[in-house]
């Protein structure tokens, strides 16, 4: 199976060409559980695309809320946006059993019971939704459509660039007890 590999990136490269971005709409679902703690959690439903919106603002619109036979729901439509620097992120979400959408939003905790979701990024980076988790934010996530997979495969290979294989160190400059038997 031969691979085709895209052309070589030039610093030529447009600032669209270099960060291009799909606009989606998130919907996430309220949906009771039985707990003691939390009656409820917020599930991720559904991510689809959408045009553009006019009054779209940096990267996102603001979060409505609403219900429908479904029960309480949370929507936004928001602007996912492929960096050069995040291409390692997009390589290790494809490379993963299933790729995904990540989706970070917020709480107030203080509303309690009656406490909506503010839906603040979507990302398909891996490395991304890792450092957001290791803040403490919350993220959810869901599969991936064979389109945007193909998209993020083919921004991942023109801008993942491999770290270099480290060179090994001969055994005579490894220390004394690291050489093997004497």
């Amino acid at each position: 199976m031969s691979q085709t590999l895209a052309p070589p990136v030039s610093d030529a490269l447009s600032g669209s060409d270099r960060t291009p971005s799909r606009w989606v709409c998130v919907r996430l679902n309220r949906v009771a559980q039985e707990s003691v703690w939390q009656p409820f959690r917020w599930e991720l439903a559904s991510i689809e695309h959408c045009p553009s919106p006019d009054e779209a603002r940096s990267g996102r619109t603001q979060t409505l809320h609403g219900s429908d036979e479904l029960g309480q729901w949370a929507a936004a439509v928001c602007e996912v946006t492929l960096y050069p620097d995040e291409a390692e992120g997009y390589v290790l979400n494809l490379t993963t059993d299933s790729p995904s959408w990540f989706v970070h939003f917020r709480l107030d905790e203080a509303a309690g019971d009656s406490a909506q979701p503010d839906i603040r990024l979507v990302t398909l980076s891996y490395n991304e939704a890792g450092r957001l988790m290791d803040a403490s934010e919350r993220v959810e996530v869901l599969p991936i459509d064979r389109a945007t997979g193909h998209w993020l495969a083919s921004y991942a290979e023109r801008f993942f660039v491999p770290e270099p294989k480290k060179r090994q160190r001969p055994a005579s400059f490894r220390p004394a007890g690291g050489r093997g038997p004497e």
